[in-house]
């Protein structure tokens, strides 16, 4: 069996030893690894496409495979030696990495992982770490000493293995190499990727961060607008409230004052009650004498209409007869009047003739007196059935004042005593009575005037002159 080296723990443990910039610490240990890792092919002299790398020096040749450290854990070197070559050494930037460019951390790390009893007597001795204080390195630093590191190993390796294995190796190493590039192609896809998102995290975080100061200027408004808002209710508030506590307070003063005064009046009205009771009693005795009166009033009433209705009668009776003389004296009047302008006529013509005959003038005066004397007894006759006339006449008129009299004294209480003593169905009652009784007695007056004003106007004149 030949000895396996772990090259993944070694670098890893190497890699970690070192202090790493701000920037190297951001990323991913595996990224920085594979980038020095490819620098450090990069400066080889030629490449295969097959993957291997080869250095012609001489007669001696060697090939190498890189490992990236995700595949370093699971997977190991293996170096073959060819039966042609007698002599293997490394090739890139390994010979240029001394022993003072390995950190102190990473030869006492190697010195621990290397199988001892196994290593080959040609190597040379492994030097003790020197006491210098560790010193930073550069990220390419750290690729050539892994690579350094990863080409001593296949060296030591190679010297053991067996010309039988030299083909096996190759092929493994060219499988090797083909999936570190695959998988270093995919760590770069994923490194990019990385920083994309890094970058768009770092815009998203920018942009969060100013909508964050936003919101919390606009937080600060709204609790500033809120606790003035709040300051403005609170006052407010209290503004109602002692508003509602004033008209509480005179709400409360009024209906005291009032309850204060109902009670005065309370009182006052129970104090009132008994002279009320004994004046409703007083107006209930007043009512039924009242009544009383009120009966015998009507009963005074019907006689009175009784007497009313028989004076009308004789009245209706005496203007009747008064018509049929007027009519008489009317008649008797014309015919005198007639009869007077016959004469006036017959004077006329006499006198005519008595103009045309002188003999019958001296007839003239005896006829002439006899005619004065015949108008003289007309117009006599005529005064005399004149003042028969105003006899009836005045007759008639104080047959009617007396009956407005009867009318107008008949009841003996009047309207306004009815009213305080009766009951509303009994006032209602007795004013339409009164009622009937004014309009008939106004129709009544109504009617003598109108016959005064027709048959004998000098009647109001005498009467007011002598008033």
């Amino acid at each position: 069996m030949y000895p396996t080296l772990q090259t993944c723990e070694t670098s890893e443990s190497t890699y970690n030893e070192y202090d790493m910039t701000d920037e190297d610490n951001a990323m991913l240990t595996g990224h920085d690894l594979h980038d020095d890792v490819d620098s450090a092919i990069e400066t080889t002299p030629s490449t295969d496409p097959d993957g291997f790398l080869s250095v012609q020096n001489g007669n001696k040749k060697r090939y190498t495979h890189h490992h990236h450290p995700s595949s370093l854990m699971s997977e190991s070197t293996y170096g073959e030696y060819e039966p042609e070559e007698e002599r293997f050494e490394d090739f890139g930037e390994a010979d240029d990495v001394g022993d003072d460019d390995i950190p102190e951390s990473d030869m006492t790390e190697s010195a621990t992982e290397e199988d001892q009893p196994e290593q080959h007597p040609d190597l040379p001795p492994p030097t003790p770490p020197p006491m210098n204080p560790p010193r930073r390195m550069s990220s390419k630093a750290v690729g050539s000493h892994l690579l350094g590191r990863h080409n001593h190993l296949l060296h030591s390796t190679s010297i053991e293995l067996g010309e039988d294995e030299a083909d096996r190796t190759e092929d493994e190493l060219a499988n090797k190499v083909h999936k570190l590039q695959s998988q270093v192609s995919e760590l770069e896809e994923d490194h990019l990727y990385k920083n994309e998102q890094e970058v768009r995290l770092r815009n998203e975080n920018a942009a969060l961060q100013e909508r964050i100061n936003l919101l919390e200027e606009q937080l600060r408004d709204v609790e500033v607008k809120a606790q003035e808002n709040l300051e403005e209710e609170r006052r407010q508030h209290r503004e109602a409230m002692a508003k509602q506590e004033r008209d509480l307070r005179d709400d409360i003063d009024l209906l005291s004052n009032r309850a204060t005064m109902l009670e005065e009046e309370n009182s006052r009205l129970k104090e009132d009650i008994p002279r009320y009771k004994s004046t409703i009693e007083r107006l209930k005795e007043d009512k039924t004498a009242m009544q009383e009166h009120l009966e015998e009033t009507n009963q005074l009433r019907e006689e009175t209409s009784q007497e009313h209705r028989e004076l009308e009668q004789r009245a209706r009776l005496d203007r009747q007869q008064y018509e049929d003389e007027r009519l008489a004296n009317h008649m008797l009047i014309e015919e005198m009047n007639k009869e007077l302008e016959d004469l006036r006529t017959y004077k006329v013509d006499n006198e005519r003739l008595t103009k045309s005959r002188s003999p019958s003038f001296l007839d003239m005066p005896s006829r002439y007196n006899e005619l004065e004397r015949e108008i003289r007894k007309l117009k006599e006759e005529n005064r005399g059935l004149r003042d028969a006339n105003e006899d009836l006449n005045v007759q008639l008129l104080n047959h009617s004042f007396q009956e407005g009299k009867t009318l107008l004294n008949g009841p003996s209480s009047s309207l306004a005593s009815e009213l305080d003593t009766a009951s509303k169905d009994e006032v209602v009652e007795a004013l339409r009575e009164q009622q009937e009784m004014n309009a008939r007695m106004r129709e009544y007056i109504d009617r003598i005037l109108m016959n005064v004003l027709e048959h004998n106007p000098a009647i109001l004149e005498l009467s007011s002159s002598s008033a």
